[in-house]
């Protein structure tokens, strides 16, 4: 008799240990699988077999003779809402998982040493959900930050970003501008793993999304190495990577009719050739805003309909972009919070227009529930950043706020932004690198607008011990105030699609004057010396984020 006890650790890695007697055990066995949840398995045909489900809610499994020596994972897609169940029906090895649309799916293995299987098939007709489980889509938001540059990697970005507690990293590696140079590397990226993340971003240039580009993005050398990125996927099989293909292709002046094309040609190209090399490497498209591209005479390109040509199938056989990529990038912005637009801070038809003509900043909400209602797939917000100056503890409660309300099929919330780039700090001050009349942003999440930077790095100690408690469905831990003063009282997130216009009538602190400033220790601000800007690194379209 064989007794295996299998166990998820707290690095997400699948742990074995194994007994002939029920007494005695060999000791703890780390597997080569992609970070786990919930492990199930079965015997069957004289083999153990267990299955997993990772963090984009994808399956794998693993089989042993012996218990101790396993074979190497192999992926089963998905992606499912939960870890399946295995079952043995008729003699033959069955999975039974719930899809994220609620319905019941089988995977058969075609032999009897599951050494191969056949394709996800719908299980029964009705949408009979699985019994409720701790392994569910909704116990786990992957938060991070979207980096954009290195600068002040040392002495800001890092420490702030383990202060998240994050298991997202996101790296807008490529521009326009500096097609086949990326901006980070390997170095940034064995230091965001380091810190926890277990699913890394990469993002490629904006409008350079044909096939030849992305090749090319994804086979030049890192900066300052000798790897390409394809190299450094390679040899970290146990982290999750995406790559995000294109940038906001409204903002970057992209008809939806091209950027479609590109996107699906690049999956038709390339998809294949490398779900193969590189089974720890997945596909995700990022969305326009909800802008489109206004001044267009073309119905078709303006506001939502932009999103909805992009996505739609046009019947030229290429199909549509949900039913090639594994997920799809959204980006969430808010003006003030992201509650959508604060009555204290707003006029009458800025609070209640979302279909009118104010931007992203005012109903941010937009994109994202349209993009919940006409696909199935996960969804990663790549981008989520609040341009307003107030003390940024209170800011980061309105990041955790924002987190509690978001639907179970969106898996990460990516920061914008660390950087102590002064165009997204500086705001109005003599320190904007922008000319005259045009402001600059106020995203950092620990720096005021003086480019005075909070040493105890408040704000992301907040989010990253706030979204661990959300991580797991309870209530904050006593003294932890997650919530923002409009928020009276903590409550289990309805993680459900909502109403795109959702108000709140508390009043608004972002008017209240700044916090008291940290000090050093010897009574002045702890102030970071920033470059300005030369313009020589200018950051495409994104430099079009609500301001």
């Amino acid at each position: 008799q064989l007794l295996v006890i299998l166990l998820r650790s707290p690095d997400g890695t699948l742990q074995v240990n194994r007994s002939t007697d029920g007494r005695t055990y060999s000791g703890w066995q780390r597997l080569a699988s992609h970070s786990a949840f919930a492990p199930t398995a079965i015997g069957f045909a004289e083999q153990l077999h267990i299955f997993t489900r990772d963090s984009a809610g994808l399956v794998w499994t693993q089989h042993s003779l012996d218990g101790s020596q396993f074979s190497q994972p192999i992926a089963l897609g998905g992606p499912l809402a939960a870890t399946p169940q295995p079952i043995i029906e008729n003699g033959q090895l069955l999975l039974i998982g719930q899809g994220l649309n609620g319905f019941l799916y089988s995977l058969a293995a075609s032999d009897l040493a599951a050494a191969n299987w056949a394709t996800w098939q719908p299980y029964s007709s009705t949408a009979s959900p699985l019994a409720a489980s701790t392994d569910s889509a909704t116990s786990l938001l992957e938060v991070g930050v979207n980096f954009i540059n290195p600068e002040n990697w040392q002495n800001y970005q890092l420490p702030a970003y383990a202060r998240l507690r994050p298991r997202l990293a996101k790296f807008s590696l490529f521009y326009d501008q500096y097609p086949t140079t990326p901006t980070f590397s390997a170095a940034e990226f064995d230091a965001a793993i380091a810190a926890g993340a277990q699913t890394i971003i990469v993002r490629t240039a904006e409008t350079r999304t044909a096939p030849a580009d992305v090749e090319q993005q994804l086979t030049v050398p890192l900066l300052g190495t000798t790897i390409s990125l394809l190299d450094y996927i390679q040899r970290h099989p146990a982290v999750n990577f995406w790559l995000e293909v294109g940038n906001e292709p409204d903002l970057a002046g992209i008809s939806p009719l091209v950027a479609r094309y590109s996107l699906l040609a690049t999956i038709r190209d390339l998809g294949p050739r490398y779900r193969q090399s590189h089974p720890n490497l997945r596909w995700m498209a990022s969305l326009p805003t909800r802008l489109g591209l206004p001044n267009s005479t073309l119905d078709e390109y303006r506001g939502l309909a932009y999103l909805d040509t992009l996505l739609a199938d046009h019947g030229d056989g290429l199909g549509a972009i949900s039913t090639h990529y594994d997920a799809l990038g959204v980006h969430l912005y808010g003006a003030d919070t992201f509650a959508q637009a604060y009555p204290a801070n707003h006029t009458a038809s800025e609070q209640f227009d979302c279909a009118g003509s104010n931007g992203d900043a005012h109903c941010p909400l937009l994109i994202l529930d349209r993009v919940l209602s006409q696909t199935a797939l996960p969804i990663y917000i790549t981008e989520a950043g609040i341009d307003a100056a107030m003390p940024w503890a209170l800011k980061a409660q309105y990041y955790v706020e924002a987190m509690r309300h978001l639907p179970a099929r969106v898996r990460g919330f990516a920061l914008f932004t660390l950087s102590l780039d002064p165009e997204w700090y500086a705001g109005a001050t003599a320190n904007c690198p922008k000319p005259a009349g045009s402001n600059c942003s106020r995203y950092a999440l620990d720096v005021d607008e003086q480019g005075r930077v909070d040493p105890a790095f408040a704000g992301a100690q907040l989010i990253g011990r706030c979204s661990q408690n959300l991580a797991l469905s309870g209530p904050p831990a006593v003294g932890l105030n997650c919530a923002p003063p409009c928020q009276q009282q903590w409550a289990p997130a309805p993680r459900q699609p909502r109403s795109a216009v959702q108000r709140t009538t508390c009043a608004v602190e972002g008017r209240e004057p700044l916090a008291p400033q940290p000090t050093t220790g010897q009574g002045t601000p702890l102030l970071l010396t920033v470059p300005a800007a030369t313009g020589s690194r200018r950051r495409g379209r994104i430099a079009g984020k609500p301001a």
